[in-house]
């Protein structure tokens, strides 16, 4: 196994297509998109780090590793021109990747020879919470969905693995379900009051 990347399980067997009967050789190389487990390794949930910096020279693909939620017109905005310049960015240019929950920033450098700045290209778009501060729209619809569905941060965390997606710290999930739930609470008390007033109309 290539340092977790990939399994590869070399291995000749033979086998029938359920439908057609035709044998089937399975051989050469079955590659995985990441263990389920062997050789001892087990799935680390992050509990104490919001943010998650992989910009060390020996992690400069580690953001090819896995998959990302992306939202595809964020990003394509991002990549359109250089901060400094104006130059075009190319995704190949990527040299790491700052996390925060299943939103990323990634670090791109200009490849323009009088340029060379390091861009902060974002894969979400953000929104203003109660309190003032700015929280990624992903991680705020991922809370919606645990309180829908009354999952818990184990149970959105497996889900995450088995997706090869990164895992999202109990800090980031806790702290967008608390803005979740005061919009609900808003919700219905608003429309308990108009029930409310209707029904004394009748």
């Amino acid at each position: 196994m290539d340092k977790g990347r990939t399994n590869r399980i070399n291995k000749t067997d033979s086998k029938c297509d359920k439908k057609s009967g035709v044998p089937v050789s399975v051989s050469d190389s079955l590659v995985l998109d990441h263990s389920y487990g062997g050789d001892g390794e087990d799935i680390q949930v992050v509990r104490e780090e919001e943010t998650y910096s992989v910009q060390e020279d020996e992690k400069r693909s580690q953001w090819r590793v896995g998959r990302r939620v992306v939202e595809l017109g964020v990003l394509a905005d991002g990549l359109s021109s250089c901060q400094l310049c104006g130059q075009p960015l190319q995704l190949s240019n990527c040299v790491g990747e700052n996390k925060f929950g299943l939103a990323h920033v990634l670090l791109i450098k200009c490849q323009f020879t009088d340029c060379r700045l390091m861009n902060e290209v974002p894969t979400d778009s953000q929104h203003q919470t109660p309190n003032g501060r700015n929280a990624w729209d992903v991680n705020t619809k991922l809370a919606a969905g645990m309180l829908n569905e009354g999952f818990g941060e184990t149970h959105v965390n497996s889900l995450l693995a088995a997706l090869n997606i990164p895992s999202v710290s109990r800090k980031t999930l806790k702290n967008r379900e608390r803005e979740v739930g005061q919009q609900l609470g808003q919700m219905a008390e608003e429309t308990c009051n108009k029930s409310l007033q209707e029904e004394m109309k009748l």
